[in-house]
């Protein structure tokens, strides 16, 4: 198939990683995809907080609040519960099965709660089956537990989970050309320098907190655009910034080579109008019509 058939049209999905440290505002960027699109959101109630608050209200009032669709999962901190990674996928199968003509725009607030979650399912299902003695080992209070140190079972579960749901989630988009904003916090690897044994660790990397150390980096590979929001001043002078490409350290790209490292004040609409720009520029080349062709379009003789 020749490219030119495959190559993005204005369209396709934009599927989209946001990260940061707190309060720095992933889910601001992502409220403003309501100025444009159909939204919803699946958070928990501390992201409900930002959606509802006045104060997104105030900074970005071109934001149609009716466009905002919410699916609230309560916080499951529970080992013995561990339904709130299930609610999840129990949501996804009906946004995709049943309400796809409903909404534009998915956003996930955040991802590092749906890992905490996947976790606990992961620790309840390992127990159950003998894999892993955390769940039976859990100190119980009143239905809160605590988990003592993880096994490798349990990890290596949760990173199932969680890879199959990036991957779950960015296909299903791409196919049926919805966007995505995924919401992470951001996580730092350490690392020591064999060279130099003694000298204390070193920040080796910065990236999106999902989970497991092995391949920090395996998440991003599914999406097109991964930023790092930054935030530089103080009330008054306070500045947002997206990182949009990543030096040796810091995990950020675009794929549509259409964002600067840094972008100021950028928007839901921005980022589709800069896109879309893109894309639109990239004509197909006009093909050259064959000898036979031209003997064809003469008509008979």
């Amino acid at each position: 198939m020749k490219l030119s058939k495959l190559a993005p049209s204005l369209s396709e999905s934009l599927i989209v990683l946001v990260y940061a440290k707190p309060k720095v505002g992933k889910s601001y960027f992502a409220a403003t995809a309501a100025e444009t699109d159909r939204v919803v959101v699946i958070t928990d109630r501390n992201g409900l907080e930002t959606y509802a608050g006045a104060d997104l209200k105030k900074n970005f009032p071109s934001v149609n609040f009716g466009n905002v669709d919410v699916e609230l999962i309560d916080t499951d901190s529970s080992i013995s519960e561990a339904n709130a990674y299930l609610n999840l996928v129990k949501i996804l199968i009906d946004l995709f099965e049943n309400r796809l003509s409903e909404w534009d725009t998915l956003i996930i607030d955040d991802s590092s709660f749906h890992q905490r979650s996947a976790m606990n399912l992961a620790i309840k299902l390992n127990g159950a089956a003998g894999r892993s003695n955390t769940y039976s080992s859990a100190t119980r209070s009143k239905g809160f537990n605590i988990a003592p140190g993880l096994t490798q079972a349990d990890y290596q579960m949760e990173m199932r989970y969680i890879t199959d749901l990036l991957v779950d989630i960015t296909s299903s988009c791409r196919r049926y050309k919805k966007n995505l904003i995924v919401l992470a916090h951001e996580g730092i690897i350490w690392a020591k320098d064999p060279a130099r044994p003694k000298d204390p660790e070193y920040i080796s990397a910065i990236i999106p907190l999902f989970t497991g150390k092995k391949d920090p980096q395996s998440a991003s590979k599914h999406f097109s655009i991964v930023m790092r929001l930054t935030v530089a001043g103080k009330e008054a002078s306070r500045e947002v910034k997206a990182q949009c490409k990543g030096d040796n350290i810091v995990d950020a790209g675009d794929r549509y080579g259409v964002l600067k490292t840094y972008e100021s004040n950028l928007t839901w609409r921005i980022l589709k109008e800069k896109v879309a720009a893109q894309i639109a520029s990239i004509e197909p080349p006009t093909p050259t019509p064959s000898l036979e062709d031209e003997d064809d379009s003469k008509g008979p003789t």
